[in-house]
């Protein structure tokens, strides 16, 4: 269980190659998953690699159990004082609350964890959903 939390791959490598690994399992199960990258690949914190990693993991569980997605997109983009990650898919998507707060009373505990994860390092955290159309997600945090 550990391994799923903090793979060694991202102690080793880092958050793309972690990334392209867990996307990989996942592609095993039927959804089509891409990565792509901008900029030039670095090495972030330990603490910002794992938070990104585990936004990363929630997401596209995600997809997997709730969204009924066929195909997905990771991105990661290395900007000169931050990166961003943004996950898009092309599921059933849902209504966004107006209030943040509202995700707890909907159930949403994941995006909650999420948005948690984002204000730790004092990123930000934004989804973005229509129902029919699909659900992005975007972290931006700081380096």
């Amino acid at each position: 269980m550990t391994k799923e939390v903090r793979p060694d791959l991202l102690d080793q490598l880092g958050l793309v190659p972690a990334l392209e690994t867990l996307t990989d399992e996942l592609n095993k199960r039927g959804i089509n998953i891409r990565i792509e990258t901008t900029g030039t690949q670095q090495r972030l914190s330990a603490e910002i690699e794992a938070n990104l990693f585990r936004i990363s993991q929630e997401v596209l569980n995600n997809i997997r159990k709730h969204f009924q997605a066929t195909e997905a997109l990771v991105k990661v983009e290395f900007i000169s004082d931050k990166v961003r990650l943004s996950i898009i898919d092309n599921g059933k998507g849902f209504k966004v609350p107006k209030v943040t707060g509202d995700f707890a009373n909907k159930g949403n505990l994941g995006l909650i964890g999420m948005q948690e994860r984002s204000r730790l390092l004092n990123g930000n955290f934004s989804v973005e959903s229509r129902v029919g159309k699909g659900t992005s997600i975007l972290v931006e945090i700081k380096r």
